[in-house]
């Protein structure tokens, strides 16, 4: 019976466990924390990866819309600013990792001022 109820969730939600689903969906295995919102700015963070796989959903989802998606670790190591329209990136910021450029605009996302880092 439990292997027939598995076997269902599979179907029905593409997983059948939450640690699945999330990883399949969301490319991490919590939701979403420290959620805000200010005019068309969206503000989140999530633990161990980075939402663009929802980013890149949301962007085919609303083709008219650009979306500027900017994601940074919380040790300032994996830096990243997207601009999506249609499902594509039509804008890349690409930054050298361990540069000083990287510092910078990690900085700048988490909204730290420069002296809070040393850089």
């Amino acid at each position: 019976e439990y292997g027939k109820y598995l076997s269902f969730l599979d179907k029905k939600y593409g997983a059948h466990d939450w640690f699945v689903w999330s990883i399949n969906n969301w490319n991490c295995k919590w939701n979403a924390f420290e959620i805000s919102r200010e005019d068309n700015t969206l503000t989140f963070h999530t633990i161990n990866n980075s939402a663009f796989h929802l980013m890149l959903t949301a962007s085919e989802k609303c083709p008219e819309v650009e979306i500027v998606y900017e994601t940074c670790n919380e040790d300032v190591t994996v830096v990243g600013r997207l601009t999506l329209k249609a499902g594509e990136i039509i804008e890349e910021v690409d930054v050298e990792d361990g540069s000083k450029e990287e510092m910078l605009l990690g900085i700048q996302i988490l909204g730290y001022t420069p002296d809070y880092i040393e850089i």
